[in-house]
């Protein structure tokens, strides 16, 4: 799809090493071919080249420089360190067995975004904060020593499963880290599309879950998707009040602090995606 509508390349999977030898090759005019995990087309063929290993190593990899983003003016800087996820939500695009980072590698960007641009609001974008649970831990403790080292408080964000909310000591660590704000994917109040996404979850348990942060002393973000595709040939139907009023329900009872709520996406390559297309469901 996206050859056939005006992009030269695709990098496939993780672009660090691919674009430096990508744009080296286009440097010296040489054989795309001879760049391994890209696509493109050649005289109207596809063309995929020979795939490239998952990165292992982050440490090798130089920390951001966010000096290049010379128009933005950011007050929230992104910091990662876990790729993939073995969680297999049906909607999400993220897959894969987790790879993680160091807690120093971690702590590196926390460092240098506060010593070079002065940055002391962070949103940690991984999806499963705290899987890693002995990494994460240690770097909530190296995050408090450097905050008070610096004597500088710190405001992070963290994307994590409500599951977590079960393990006080991480709990604790965190709130001593300053990581005070949680964005968590609730999806639905239904248990109907709760199935169908493939969620592991019922609605009681997600509003016990995040009733026990709350209490922690964490400020809760909910995302959520609306009206989500059923199971195919099962007979499961909401009018669209109906399910408003569920949702109204949901979060007055999970006294939630902010929340977003989207559409139904089929992104390409999720089960989803797969679903509707075999039943017929997926339009230009």
């Amino acid at each position: 799809d996206a050859l056939a509508n005006g992009i030269d390349v695709i990098v496939l999977g993780e672009g660090e090493r691919t674009i430096t030898e990508l744009l080296a090759c286009f440097d010296s005019g040489g054989d795309l071919a001879g760049v391994p995990g890209i696509a493109f087309l050649r005289d109207g063929e596809l063309v995929r080249t020979a795939p490239r290993e998952p990165i292992t190593d982050f440490d090798a990899l130089p920390l951001p420089d966010f000096s290049v983003l010379r128009y933005a003016k950011l007050k929230f800087f992104p910091v990662s360190g876990v790729r993939g996820c073995a969680m297999n939500c049906e909607f999400c695009a993220v897959k894969g067995a987790p790879r993680f980072a160091s807690a120093e590698r971690m702590m590196a960007q926390f460092a240098s975004i506060y010593e070079t641009w002065g940055g002391r609001i962070f949103f940690l974008v991984d999806d499963l904060f705290g899987q890693n649970r002995d990494e994460t831990l240690r770097l909530c403790h190296m995050l408090r020593e450097y905050q008070d080292r610096h004597r500088v408080r710190f405001s992070i964000m963290v994307q994590i499963r409500l599951d977590r909310a079960r393990d006080a000591e991480l709990l604790r660590a965190m709130r001593d880290a300053r990581i005070n704000n949680l964005a968590i994917g609730f999806e639905s109040p239904i248990a109907e599309e709760l199935d169908a996404m493939n969620k592991c979850l019922r609605p009681q348990e997600m509003v016990d879950l995040a009733r026990i942060y709350r209490r922690a002393g964490f400020r809760v973000h909910g995302m959520f998707i609306f009206g989500y595709p059923g199971p195919t040939g099962q007979p499961f139907q909401m009018a669209a009040a109906d399910r408003i009023d569920r949702f109204n329900a949901f979060l007055s009872r999970a006294r939630l602090d902010t929340i977003q709520v989207l559409l139904p996406i089929p992104l390409p390559g999720t089960e989803l995606a797969h679903r509707l297309r075999a039943a017929g469901r997926i339009f230009p």
